[in-house]
Formats: C-alpha cells, structure tokens, sequence
C-alpha cells in the first residue's frame, strides 16, 4: 500500500513500515540521499527541516561507483578512481548547497560513499530516525513505477522512510 501511494503523490509522503518499533528510533540522525544536485534542493531542503524539528543531524548520503574500465588490472585505474570519487564529492557539496545558509543550525554530515546507493542508504537507515529520497516517477505499460532504488528502501529500511517527489 506505501509503495503505490508513494509511487502517485504529489506531495511528501513518509511510509512507516513494519510495527511501532520503527518509530521509536532515538538516533538523532536523520538522512538523506542526493542523487543529482538539480534534483537534490526540494529533497535537502525537507531533510534539512527535518533535522532542524527533531534537534537531530543531517547525514547526507551520495553513492558512485566505479565505471566498468576501473578495475585493478586496468594501468590507469587510480587516476580514474580518485576523479570520479572528487566528482562524487562535488554533486553532494552542490546538493548541500541551498542548506549551507543556514546549516549552523543543524550539523551537516555529508558521506560519499563507494557502492550501490541502495545498500548505501539501507546501512544508513540502520542508524537513523528516519531516510529521506527523491522521487523520479517512471511510467511504462505497467503504470507509474518508483526506482529500484526507492522501490528496495521502501520494502527494506530499518526506519521510516520520506519520499519526496522532484518537481
């Protein structure tokens, strides 16, 4: 039932799944993912508010991955790796950037992290209050359909999880 709600609202909507263990959290942190900069303000922005509600820590997260010519045998894979985790660290930075005005009321903890987003935000939401993503609606012959990434951190994170769609 969250996953379709999610999949057509216009507006916010935070799917609490499982029992009321998932709302009694206490972490003081609550997380983001940031996808693109272009698409991040709307989704920082509400995370942000959040944070700044429930006196707790933004930790924002934004997952890359290596491209397929990248591996360890490859002679110029390090130059590779190191560009593309500086890139990483500037599509967060660039997210971040409609908070940092007012960020001194909130602690900002931006993450890059190396790997699949999903399992990057389900870790985080092991230790958070509460995720929050974006949302890209798809639609196809089957309807309107959420990522795999939000379709996998609805059905699986240890916390309430915001949806957020893009404008």
């Amino acid at each position: 039932m969250g996953l379709a709600v999610a999949a057509r609202a216009r507006s916010p909507v935070i799917v609490v799944r499982g029992n009321e263990r998932h709302l009694r959290r206490g972490y003081g942190r609550i997380a983001v993912g940031v996808d693109a900069p272009e698409q991040g303000g709307p989704v920082v922005e509400f995370a942000f508010g959040e944070a700044e509600a429930w006196g707790a820590a933004l930790v924002a997260v934004h997952a890359w991955r290596r491209p397929a010519r990248d591996v360890a045998d490859h002679p110029d894979h390090r130059g590779d790796v190191e560009r593309h985790r500086v890139l990483a660290q500037d599509v967060l930075t660039e997210a971040l950037r409609p908070i940092t005005r007012v960020a001194g009321k909130v602690e900002v903890r931006p993450q890059v992290i190396e790997g699949h987003a999903r399992k990057a935000l389900l870790d985080t939401a092991l230790t958070a209050d509460l995720l929050v993503v974006g949302v890209r609606r798809r639609k196809s012959h089957l309807g309107i359909q959420l990522g795999p990434v939000n379709h996998a951190v609805l059905h699986q994170a240890a916390c309430p999880v915001a949806v957020i769609p893009h404008a």
